[in-house]
C-alpha cells in the first residue's frame, strides 16, 4: 500500500518516492558523474559517492523530517540515459530490422511503448515522432566530444526553467554561416539553429528604431527575454524597402537520374512534373495522410530536382528520401554543404538585383515561383523568385566558395537604398502575418493537409501514385473536425511565445502552435487548431498567458496581403 507521496522538489533538484517499506531519495544536486556507453555493464547501479550527498541529505531531512536519524539501507549512484535534447531515441536504425527505443525516462515510457509498437507493426505512428526519431541528429551532434559537453550541461539544467527562445549556452560556434564575418561586422545578435550561429537581429539596425517607434510596442518580463525592438524595425523595413537575409538554415537534397520525375512525384503530394525552371510548393505525406514535411521543389533539368528543406530536419529528410528512393533508378545527393543562400526581399529588391546581373528579372521575365541560374557579377547563382516573408524578392543559392563575394556585390548595390541586414526574429513575425506555416509547429504528421490549410497542395488527380494518396483521398471526403486558424489579440501585454492554452468559455479547446507580433497590422497573431464549430472568423475566444486570460478573436487567414499583390509586382 502506498502511504507516502511521490514528489519532486525542483528548487534543490531532488525527488522522493516509496520503495516498499522504505523511502527512496534521489538527488541531482551534485556534479555530473559521466559513464561512457562502453562501460555500462550489467547494471545501472554505480558506486556510491557519499561526498555528493551531504547537502542533499540535509535538505531531504528538512523537507521530510521523518528521515532524520534514518539509516541508509541501499545507496548508489543511478545511471540515466541523457540524449542530446532529453527526448527518447526511437526508430529503425540504418541496419534494417534493428530498432531502437533508448533514453526513455519514466515520463516517456507509456508513449514510447505505444509508439514503437505501432511503428514496428504498421510502419507509421499515431503521434509525430520528429522529436524522438533516431535519425534526427546531424553529424556534428554524433561526435563524442559534443555528446559529452551537451549531456553534462543537460544534467546540470535538468530541473531548470529554460526560456523557449534561449540559445544554448554551450557548446557554441560549432557551425558558422558562410557569411559569418559579414554578420559580425554588422553586430549580429546570434541564436543557434541546427548548430549554426545565425543572426536573430542586428544591433546595427538600432538606427531604424526612430523611424518605426510608434509601431513597436515594448515588452516586459518573460516575454522580453531574448527579444529586441530591433526585430520589429527589421520587419517593417522589409515591408517598405529592401533587406538582405542569411538563409544558410536551408538544406538541399538533389534527385537526379532516369526516374527522377517519377520518384519526386511519388514523394510529393503536389504535381512536380512541370517545365524546367518551375518551383512547386508541396508536402510529403505519411502513409496515414499526415503532413510529413512541407517544402519547395525546383526543377533544374529534365532529370534533376532540388528539394529545399530545413537544416534542423536534414538527417530525417535525407533518410526519408533515401528509404523511399531505393526502388527507383535515381541518384540522391545531399548538396547542402556546397551552397550558401541569401534572401533579397522587399519592394526595392528588383531594383537592387537589376544592378548586379544582366539577367531579365522583370515581372514578365522572371515569374513568381520560378527558378533559373543567373549571374551576380561573375558568379553563377541559382535564383528562385519565392519569399517566406510575403514580399517581392528572391532566394539566391550560391556556391559556398563564392558566398562573401556575392554578399559584397549585393551589399554595395543596396547602399543606394540603405539596405539593412535582417535576422530570424523578423522572419518569424513576417511569415506569421502572411499565414505561412512552420513545419514542426503549425504542421506535422498528426494533422492532415486539409486541417492544416494545405489541402491545395494535394493533387489527387495527378498521374501515378504518391505516398499517402489513399489516406488523403479518404480524408478529403470527410467533414473537418478541426482546422488551423489565425487568432489575434489586441492587448500588447499578451506576449505569446507558443504553447499557451486557448479557451472557449470554461473549456480549454486548444493551444497556440506558433505566434508573433504583427508589426504591420498592430496586433499579436497566433495560430491554433480549433474545433470546426469555433473556426468561423469573428469567433470570440481567450488565450492564457501565464495566469491571465486575454480576449482573442478568430481572424482571416492570411491576415496580411491575402491577394498576394506584394509578391507579384
Amino acid at each position: 500500500e502506498v502511504v507516502w507521496p511521490t514528489m519532486r522538489e525542483l528548487d534543490s533538484f531532488m525527488y522522493y518516492r516509496k520503495h516498499w517499506d522504505a523511502m527512496g531519495v534521489g538527488s541531482y544536486w551534485h556534479r555530473p558523474l559521466m559513464s561512457h556507453a562502453r562501460d555500462v555493464g550489467k547494471t545501472a547501479m554505480r558506486p556510491y559517492t557519499p561526498e555528493d550527498m551531504v547537502e542533499p541529505w540535509q535538505q531531504a531531512c528538512k523537507i521530510s523530517p521523518m528521515l532524520k536519524g534514518a539509516e541508509l539501507d541501499v545507496a548508489f549512484n543511478g545511471m540515466f540515459a541523457f540524449s542530446l535534447d532529453g527526448m527518447p531515441i526511437m526508430g529503425e536504425s540504418h541496419v534494417k530490422g534493428l530498432w531502437s527505443a533508448n533514453a526513455s525516462w519514466i515520463t516517456h515510457s507509456g508513449g514510447v511503448g505505444k509508439s514503437i509498437a505501432e511503428w514496428m507493426t504498421h510502419g507509421d505512428t499515431e503521434w509525430d515522432m520528429r522529436q524522438a526519431h533516431i535519425h534526427r541528429f546531424l553529424p556534428f551532434q554524433q561526435r563524442e566530444t559534443f555528446v559529452s559537453t551537451v549531456t553534462r550541461k543537460n544534467y546540470k539544467e535538468v530541473y531548470e526553467l529554460i526560456h523557449p527562445a534561449q540559445p544554448p549556452t554551450e557548446p557554441r560556434n560549432i557551425r558558422l554561416s558562410s557569411f559569418d564575418a559579414r554578420l559580425r561586422d554588422l553586430d549580429a545578435e546570434f541564436t543557434v539553429f541546427a548548430g549554426q550561429e545565425l543572426p536573430n537581429w542586428y544591433e546595427s539596425n538600432a538606427r531604424l528604431l526612430e523611424k518605426y517607434e510608434d509601431q513597436i510596442p515594448a515588452r516586459e518580463g518573460w516575454g522580453a527575454q531574448y527579444w529586441s525592438r530591433i526585430q520589429g524595425a527589421e520587419h517593417l523595413e522589409t515591408r517598405e524597402n529592401v533587406t538582405l537575409w542569411d538563409l544558410c538554415g536551408l538544406s538541399i537534397i538533389e534527385v537526379s537520374g532516369p526516374q527522377a520525375t517519377a520518384f519526386t512525384n511519388y514523394l510529393c503530394s503536389n504535381d512536380i512534373d512541370k517545365p524546367v525552371g518551375s518551383v512547386v510548393y508541396t508536402t510529403w505525406l505519411t502513409p496515414s495522410g499526415g503532413v510529413r514535411r512541407d517544402l519547395a521543389v525546383a526543377r533544374l533539368g529534365i532529370n534533376q530536382y532540388w528539394m529545399f528543406t530545413g537544416e534542423g530536419m536534414r538527417s530525417q529528410d535525407l533518410y526519408w528520401t533515401q528509404t523511399h528512393g531505393a526502388r527507383f533508378d535515381v541518384n540522391i545527393t545531399d548538396v547542402s554543404d556546397s551552397y550558401s543562400a541569401l534572401g533579397l526581399w522587399g519592394p526595392n529588391a528588383r531594383k537592387v538585383l537589376e544592378k548586379v546581373t544582366n539577367a531579365d528579372v522583370s515581372d514578365a521575365g522572371f515569374d513568381y515561383f520560378s527558378g533559373r541560374w543567373i549571374n551576380i557579377g561573375n558568379i553563377d547563382v541559382y535564383a528562385m523568385r519565392v519569399s517566406y516573408v510575403g514580399e517581392l524578392g528572391w532566394e539566391l543559392h550560391i556556391p559556398v566558395e563564392s558566398s562573401t563575394t556575392v554578399w559584397d556585390i549585393l551589399w554595395e548595390a543596396g547602399r543606394e537604398f540603405e539596405m539593412a541586414p535582417v535576422g530570424l526574429g523578423a522572419m518569424n513575425t513576417m511569415r506569421i502575418e502572411k499565414g505561412y506555416r512552420l513545419w514542426g509547429a503549425d504542421v506535422y504528421t498528426e494533422h492532415t493537409p486539409y486541417e492544416s490549410g494545405l489541402g491545395w497542395t494535394v493533387k489527387l488527380k495527378k498521374k501515378g501514385d504518391f505516398i499517402g494518396k489513399a489516406a488523403a483521398k479518404a480524408a478529403k471526403k470527410l467533414p473537418l473536425k478541426k482546422k488551423l486558424c489565425a487568432i489575434t489579440v489586441d492587448d500588447p501585454e499578451a506576449t505569446l511565445l507558443g504553447g499557451e492554452g486557448v479557451w472557449a468559455g470554461d473549456d480549454c479547446v486548444s493551444f497556440v502552435t506558433s505566434s508573433g507580433y504583427g508589426y504591420s497590422i498592430g496586433k499579436m497573431i497566433a495560430y491554433t487548431y480549433l474545433p470546426i464549430e469555433l473556426a468561423k472568423e469573428g469567433t470570440q475566444l481567450e488565450v492564457q498567458y501565464f495566469t491571465k486570460k486575454y480576449p482573442a478573436v478568430v481572424a482571416s487567414d492570411p491576415i496580411f496581403d491575402a491577394k498576394m499583390t506584394r509578391l507579384k509586382r
